[in-house]
């Protein structure tokens, strides 16, 4: 082999070893990063360290070990998504929390308007309550309708009527349907937390995105129960039986002479 032969097989031979060189060191990268990762591809021995070794299989529990949610959150795009969702998950939150507490404040008042109510109202000889509508009719504090007879000569003068009893009992069922959808919506919430921080099993990013919009539209149904409970709370009814002579003509039978 002449020299020039031999220059042309080194020449060969060093791309031939230069392309394998590269090649390696390619795959020594790859396998370096998806040890990081925690996919195990058999060299974690080869790049890690013991310690980081530890970390990465979760064997060490103390202070320092760093959970699968440390991992991902690495990534500065899946943190500011993480940031992002938190914060508007942790604004549902609040906004269901007053929500609650101003659905049990309106609750209380309309109670005690209920309460006011009942003890103003007509007591039958049995010990319950009576109420008159605008027909004359007369029921009881349970829907009963009463006997005529019962409540002859009755004055009904400035008593509560059938209607601002059946009126404040709506209101008050409307009220506790809102209080059972915000307890719905505020425990979905708490469970939309606990999914975006499971330390253990983290959300991938689309998830976590996901959960911020789900937390987005219940801030939005919030908003709009809130309208409700407003709507209910400023409604004012104030119905009495009509005491003027002609009326109670109308409506009382007096016992007979």
């Amino acid at each position: 082999m002449d020299f020039g032969e031999l220059v042309e097989h080194r020449d060969e031979f060093n791309i031939i070893t230069n392309a394998q060189n590269n090649r390696a060191r390619q795959q020594n990268m790859d396998d370096h990063n998806h040890e990081l990762r925690g996919t195990n591809v058999g060299r974690m021995a080869r790049f890690l360290s013991p310690e980081v070794r530890e970390i990465v299989d979760g064997e060490r529990k103390g202070k320092n070990g760093l959970s699968a949610m440390d991992m991902v959150l690495i990534s500065a795009e899946y943190a500011h998504a993480f940031e992002v969702a938190e914060r508007d998950i942790r604004g549902a939150q609040i906004k269901a929390g007053a929500f609650l507490d101003k659905v049990d404040a309106v609750i209380e008042k309309l109670q005690q308007e209920i309460d006011e109510t009942l003890e103003q109202a007509v007591t039958l000889p049995n010990g319950k309550k009576a109420f008159m509508n605008e027909r004359g009719e007369v029921y009881t504090e349970d829907g009963e309708l009463v006997d005529q007879a019962i409540v002859d000569g009755i004055d009904w003068t400035d008593r509560p009527s059938l209607e601002l009893r059946e009126e404040q009992l709506r209101r008050m069922d409307k009220m506790q349907e809102f209080a059972n959808e915000g307890s719905r919506l505020s425990l979905r919430l708490g469970d939309i937390d606990n999914e975006l921080h499971d330390e253990d099993n983290p959300p991938d990013q689309d998830k976590v995105d996901a959960l911020r919009d789900e937390a987005k539209e219940i801030t939005k149904e919030l908003e709009e129960l809130d309208h409700g409970v407003d709507a209910i709370s400023k409604h004012d009814v104030s119905h009495h039986v009509d005491s003027s002579p002609q009326v109670l003509a109308a409506i009382t039978v007096l016992p007979p002479v």
